[in-house]
């Protein structure tokens, strides 16, 4: 064969291979850290050696990349147990990428954020997960119902307007029994008191039409109290302290960290929106509100029980409220980033990583890894809610107010009647004086 065939024969060979051809047969150090659900021992891992101790989200997905790419790998935990900082005084880095550099590992699979700063010193690949910041906080308490529930429908005001009414209309109605005689509004003895309703017995039309409007407007205001009251009924009375990340910025009763030195830590820090500044300047000169793992974190959002709320990347949130049922996420992602596999810088790697990371993207196998090791391995999915199966009956909470209301009126009309009586028999007894 003559050399110009032979070389052409070779670049239309590597060219029928795909770029796929150059990780075939290798056998890649791949650097990674322990942090649930994306890498952490199994149950047996001590009858266990190499690669097979080892279970979660990364270890699915570098051996999907691997039957993709045809390499084999062993897996290493980091030394430091650091994902990667810079020191400027020795000008290197630490962790994985202080690996990567010194060439101990040639792949990094861990949840590793793709940053401006790594991407100077390291390559990644296509972002394999999306994720941000986010507020793991305190589950809000439920609040027991306020005795006086009835009062909530209309505002003190509207209250107030409705007694003023009220005492107006019985002032106009006796002043025309007063000074027109010949109305007749007011019962003539108690028999008829309680057979007849006042006011339908007029003779006077200014009467009539005074107890014509009062009837309307009562008819209104019970229609417009028994459709507020209902849906204040529904409503359950639940405490939420926070909401948002501005209603904790604002706040100063519930103190808010990070981990020390990650990705969040960094993301307050370099931030120059008002509010993620003004948070950096209170942590910074707090450094007490720092921890040292995610998971010192979340358990001092338990111990603190309200008062501390950690910032933290929304996919390891994710799988601590799918377990801890105490637990909940407030507001809605700070900012917008992703998880790629670190490589050497110009590594020839990083673009049949990528194009396998896309495959196993639009076959839905990340989606489906997401969906094993979030909701469905190691107690996933406790914390889901179960949906209200109809409207719960009241209880004394909810309507007592109503009876304490009807006491208190029975007791100052006790006392009223009683003042009464003594008044009439003074007056009796003055007429025989």
């Amino acid at each position: 064969m003559h050399p110009l065939q032979l070389i052409l024969v070779v670049v239309l060979s590597s060219f029928g291979t795909g770029i796929y051809g150059s990780l075939h047969g290798k056998t890649l150090a791949v650097s990674t850290v322990m942090n649930d659900p994306f890498m952490m021992l199994k149950e047996d891992s001590e009858a266990l050696v190499g690669k097979n101790k080892y279970e979660g989200f990364n270890v699915d997905l570098i051996q999907a990349l691997s039957e993709l790419l045809g390499f084999n790998y062993t897996i290493q935990l980091v030394a430091d147990g650091e994902y990667g900082t810079h020191d400027k005084v020795k000008g290197e880095w630490s962790g994985m990428i202080g690996e990567l550099q010194s060439q101990k590992a040639d792949i990094v699979v861990a949840d590793m954020t793709i940053t401006y700063k790594r991407e100077q010193v390291i390559d990644f690949t296509i972002p394999y997960m999306n994720l941000g910041v986010t507020i793991l906080y305190k589950k809000p308490r439920r609040q027991d119902p306020d005795l006086y529930l009835f009062l909530l429908p209309f505002s003190s005001d509207v209250w107030m307007c409705i007694i003023a009414a009220y005492l107006g209309m019985a002032l106009l109605l006796s002043a025309i029994a007063r000074f027109i005689p010949v109305d007749n509004s007011l019962p003539a003895n108690e028999t008829e008191f309680l057979t007849d309703n006042a006011g339908c017995r007029s003779k006077v039309f200014s009467t009539r039409m005074i107890a014509a409007l009062w009837w309307f407007f009562t008819l209104m205001m019970i229609c417009w109290y028994t459709a507020s009251l209902s849906a204040f009924l529904n409503a359950e009375p639940i405490e939420k302290p926070i909401e948002s990340v501005e209603d904790l910025a604002r706040q100063h009763k519930i103190k808010f960290g990070a981990v020390q030195g990650g990705s969040t830590f960094n993301f307050f820090r370099d931030s120059k929106i008002d509010t993620y500044a003004s948070m950096w300047t209170y942590m910074s000169q707090n450094p007490n509100v720092f921890t040292r793992s995610n998971k010192d974190g979340v358990e001092r959002v338990l111990r603190e029980d309200g008062g501390y709320a950690f910032m933290m990347e929304s996919t390891v949130a994710d799988y601590v409220v799918e377990r801890v049922c105490e637990l909940t996420q407030v507001g809605g992602l700070l900012d917008n980033k992703g998880y790629g596999i670190g490589l050497p810088l110009n590594s020839p790697y990083r673009k049949p990583m990528s194009n396998a990371i896309l495959q196993l993207q639009e076959g839905g196998r990340l989606q489906a890894l997401q969906e094993k090791w979030w909701k469905k391995v190691r107690g996933g999915g406790q914390c889901q809610e179960t949906p209200d199966s109809g409207a719960a009956a009241l209880s004394i909470a909810n309507v007592g107010g109503i009876f304490v209301v009807l006491l208190t009126g029975l007791g100052i009309s006790t006392i009223t009647a009683i003042t009464e009586y003594l008044w009439t028999v003074k007056e009796y007894l003055t007429c025989f004086k």
